[in-house]
């Protein structure tokens, strides 16, 4: 059997499942009930959540109307639940966090000082990247209009000018690489740090959805 529901747009969402019990307290506080279903059988004690786009009679091998490979390539796309065979009561709820919510729940595991040097650092990421490509995107097509001057239209006759006129792009690509590069080890590094860690674990005490599952 299968149950679509609404999201409201693309992106990635965390769920969290709870079988023959409520979810906790501070979660229905902040919840929304999206949908419901009064007898969803499930013959097979298996539950798949996942995108749409992966549907399938067994998701986790696919079909020729899903990616290749199904969930068991792309298996950060949907998971499965195993639970007894039958006929559940199924409850969607959306939780709706706030800013101050999430704030609140960062602070609690990393001090604010450290916390704020790992935002500096997304900022300081996102200049490399964003400085970087804008640079790149400047003097790539500029280097190669003085490259084809130089050695199309006058490969006999070069002056000092025009071997000084290949400085000025030749640098600003090595700088727009350099800026990429330097963007792509903070990258690396920022994602393995001990706080980059700490906020995981609390994104994943944070769903957006809460699926309830009764047995009938």
């Amino acid at each position: 059997m299968l149950w679509f529901s609404e999201t409201g747009g693309d992106g990635g969402y965390l769920f969290h499942v709870y079988v023959d019990e409520d979810a906790p307290p501070p979660l229905h506080s902040k919840a929304i009930v999206v949908d419901s279903f009064d007898a969803f059988s499930i013959p097979s004690g298996r539950l798949c959540i996942c995108g749409a786009e992966y549907a399938a009679n067994n998701p986790l091998a696919g079909s020729q109307f899903t990616p290749k490979g199904g969930l068991s390539v792309y298996s950060g796309m949907g998971g499965i639940v195993e639970l007894a065979a039958g006929d559940y009561h199924l409850e969607l709820l959306e939780i709706e966090w706030s800013d101050e919510d999430w704030d609140s729940a960062q602070e609690a595991v990393v001090p604010k000082q450290q916390l704020r040097h790992h935002r500096r650092l997304d900022i300081l990421m996102a200049f490399c990247f964003f400085i970087g490509v804008i640079v790149l995107l400047f003097s790539t097509p500029f280097l190669l209009i003085t490259l084809y001057n130089y050695f199309l239209e006058s490969p006999n006759n070069c002056s000092m000018t025009q071997v000084q006129d290949l400085w000025l792009p030749t640098l600003s690509m090595l700088a727009g690489g350099l800026l990429l590069g330097a963007g792509l080890l903070l990258s690396r590094w920022h994602s393995h740090s001990a706080v980059s860690r700490l906020l995981q674990m609390v994104e994943r005490e944070m769903p957006d959805y809460v699926l309830i599952a009764y047995k009938i």
